[in-house]
């Protein structure tokens, strides 16, 4: 018994979180897999989570933009059972549709991602949020 309760205390402290830049219906942006490519993302984590699961604990989620057009999408994720869902702004969706990085003036894009990461955490979908400095990469100082 004590063998094992040794075992389980080294495995709770090896644990590895693999957080890609999650994909969108029709692969809209660059820089990231495209839809097509999650199941294999996911699968293939899978698989290792299973051979390895008496050294390390394996996590397997997604980096995320929370895009208020895209909320269904969100809510799909939840099937996938990925955890986990960190939110990441790196861009904003304007309310009339287009995103953030088509704008020719950067300058206040930090108060958009601001909001849209707020908007984003209160909705419940997102349990980590990921580099909020980002948003002020285009700030003068």
């Amino acid at each position: 018994m004590k063998n094992i309760s040794k075992r389980l205390c080294l495995l709770e402290q090896k644990k590895i979180t693999f957080t890609d830049h999650c994909p969108f219906p029709e692969n809209p942006f660059k820089n990231r897999m495209d839809m097509e490519q999650l199941s294999e993302y996911i699968d293939s984590l899978n698989h290792l989570k299973e051979k390895y699961q008496e050294q390390i604990k394996i996590e397997i989620g997604l980096e995320v933009e929370f895009l208020p057009s895209m909320i269904k999408f969100y809510e799909e994720l939840k099937h996938f059972n990925l955890n986990p869902l960190i939110i990441g702004q790196h861009f904003y969706q304007h309310p009339d549709g287009p995103f953030s990085f088509d704008d020719e003036d950067k300058s206040d894009e930090f108060i958009g991602c601001c909001n849209a990461m707020i908007e984003g955490m209160k909705t419940g979908l997102f349990n980590v949020v990921a580099h909020p400095d980002r948003f002020f990469r285009r700030c003068k100082i």
